[in-house]
């Protein structure tokens, strides 16, 4: 089985992981990057 993504796999993965990087609120990623708790208006900001 070959599990390595192909390289436009790897180039949609990279086109998400900017388009995130530039979108989530900078106060989210903190959260997220060091395992706190997100509110409940932290998932319906995020969400819309």
């Amino acid at each position: 089985m070959d599990l390595a993504f192909t390289p436009e796999e790897q180039a949609f993965r990279e086109e998400v992981r900017t388009w995130v990087r530039a979108h989530l609120p900078e106060d989210i990623a903190h959260k997220v990057r060091h395992d706190l708790h997100l509110t409940r208006d932290d998932m319906q900001r995020w969400a819309r």
